[in-house]
């Protein structure tokens, strides 16, 4: 599970993290992971990347306050602006 959630850590700004990835890291199977990592960390995968994702915002916006809302979702791997808005 520190390998999946290292992935999450390292790749989810950077756009999707697909579930088979995840599943890879671990040597397991996508439905083992989602459950085991639930149990373990108490939130989805899902949960984790969409909070690292909003971190990594807040981060970037304290450094940078004038980026556009497109900028700042594509840097914290969202793909549509919607998607974004609606997260954080």
């Amino acid at each position: 599970l520190l390998r999946v959630h290292h992935v999450i850590e390292q790749e989810s700004c950077r756009g999707p993290v697909p579930l088979r990835r995840l599943s890879a890291a671990a040597g397991r199977s996508p439905s083992a992971i989602q459950h085991a990592y639930r149990e373990h960390f108490g939130n989805s995968i899902s949960e984790a990347i969409k909070r690292r994702r909003i971190h990594q915002a807040g981060t970037i916006l304290a450094a940078n306050e004038h980026l556009t809302i497109e900028h700042l979702a594509t840097r914290c791997g969202y793909r549509s602006r919607s998607h974004f808005h609606r997260d954080f």
